[in-house]
């Protein structure tokens, strides 16, 4: 069902925006990047590439036009558009767009910080990823250190909105250490991780207390002699 919404909102703004595309080509931007996410979530990744690739050419045309509207929208497609592009194999175009995501944030966040600084962590997250699955493990590390250390500076501030983000960059942060050997670092960032996800819990516990869970499993399995 969610599906079928999905691509009714695309056709829907697809007339509107033929009828006034200055009106409406943003949002039928959204709508593919919203269907290409509901596909990829469902395993339909070339038709889900597609929507993805069709909302960042949309994008860009905005944001040749009016950059400071529509740049952080094309960033955020460019973010989106790499997860497709990663579950096809297709590892290089992938990297490549996540460089851009977090170089066209890292530009906005240093023009607004308080609008962007989210979004520049999780792009940064999702550099990390691409540059591991391609065996980059030193530049994925420099990038999830410094997407933790935005997501904590976010989660003093607003607890209730970033420290899921916390928590799940430390996971990934742990990860990374320890596929380099650096084991103490990467126990220390799994700790913090489960302590985020305590936090979080605190807040919204119908909501985490199963990522809790997972989280304490994994401390568990990743250093049992250290426990």
């Amino acid at each position: 069902m969610a599906l079928t919404a999905a691509e009714e909102a695309v056709a829907l703004y697809r007339g509107l925006a033929e009828q006034r595309p200055d009106a409406h080509l943003p949002g039928l931007a959204g709508a593919l990047s919203n269907l290409g996410s509901r596909l990829d979530r469902l395993g339909r990744h070339e038709p889900a590439l597609a929507a993805a690739e069709e909302a960042v050419t949309l994008r860009r045309r905005l944001a040749a036009q009016r950059p400071d509207v529509h740049l952080r929208g094309l960033a955020t497609a460019l973010n989106n558009f790499g997860t497709p592009l990663d579950n096809l194999g297709r590892y290089e175009l992938a990297l490549a767009a996540a460089e851009e995501a977090v170089a066209l944030y890292r530009g906005l966040a240093t023009r607004l910080p308080n609008a962007h600084l989210s979004g520049l962590a999780s792009a940064l997250n999702n550099l990390g990823g691409h540059l591991g699955r391609l065996g980059r493990y030193e530049p994925a590390l420099a990038a999830a250190e410094e997407a933790v250390t935005l997501f904590r500076g976010l989660a003093e501030q607003r607890p209730d909105a970033h420290l899921r983000d916390l928590a799940g960059t430390l996971n990934n942060l742990s990860s990374w250490l320890e596929g380099l050997g650096r084991q103490e670092a990467a126990l220390s960032a799994m700790r913090e991780c489960v302590q985020a996800w305590q936090a979080a819990c605190r807040h919204h516990p119908e909501l985490y207390e199963g990522r809790l869970a997972f989280a304490q499993a994994q401390l568990r399995h990743r250093h049992p002699p250290l426990i």
